[in-house]
């Protein structure tokens, strides 16, 4: 996937507004991309969780298992944006860089993004590997997408899913914010979208859970949370 269907204007210190980009970026991929939905069966209705220690063995034997390209270019550190994919221009790395610094800043929240290219997942393993990439480096919130093969997976641990983004949230953000840019060929406004969307959804849905606390309602950690999928 070339990069050169990406905006040659990008921010070079704090974000500006997406229309500032937006309005010239305007070559978009001649190949529409088509998303499909499934839902994933999970654990999410079992009353009984493993332990976390239990839960990060297994995570460990998975993570030896993935593919050896995918598992050096992660051995070379973990950044903010990750695309091994080369779908972002340097510019456009540094400006969702700066949205994901400035909102792990203000809410003490760590939201990772990863662009898989077609050498290190298939179509049906890039939930798993984005779960299994987010429960070992403890990443609260991991994007990971196959734009080879179509595919994307939103993975939550259990906090941020039991409190202030849920696996249906996670569909609804995958389904109304990505895709709509997706389809166009617009991969990087497609991201910033769903990524802004994201981040307000959390504040928000924290701000609530906030008020709900003060009147002494609680709420409880289980097991790391389901992952959406579209492929």
């Amino acid at each position: 996937m070339s990069a050169d269907s990406i905006s040659n204007a990008r921010p070079t210190a704090k974000p500006k507004p997406l229309a500032a980009i937006a309005n010239k970026h305007t070559m978009k991929y001649a190949i529409c991309y088509l998303f499909v939905f499934s839902f994933l069966a999970c654990s999410n209705g079992q009353k009984k969780f493993l332990p976390e220690s239990t839960v990060l063995k297994i995570i460990e034997g998975k993570y030896d298992s993935l593919r050896v390209v995918l598992k050096d270019s992660l051995s070379k550190g973990i950044n903010s944006v990750n695309d091994y994919n080369n779908v972002f221009q340097p510019n456009e790395k540094k400006y969702l860089d700066s949205i994901i610094k400035a909102f792990k800043h203000d809410n003490g929240i760590q939201l990772i993004i990863f662009t898989f290219d077609s050498t290190m997942t298939s179509k049906d393993s890039v939930n798993e590997i984005t779960k299994i990439i987010g429960i070992k480096n403890q990443i609260n919130t991991t994007i990971g997408f196959s734009f080879p093969n179509k595919s994307m997976s939103i993975w939550n641990d259990s906090l941020i899913n039991n409190t202030i983004f849920t696996e249906y949230e996670a569909k609804y953000m995958i389904d109304k914010k990505f895709i709509p840019f997706f389809k166009t060929g617009d991969l990087f406004r497609g991201t910033v979208e769903g990524l802004q969307a994201i981040i307000k959804r959390m504040i928000n849905n924290r701000k609530y859970r906030e008020s709900l606390q003060s009147n002494g309602v609680s709420f409880r950690r289980g097991l790391h949370s389901p992952a959406m999928r579209m492929g």
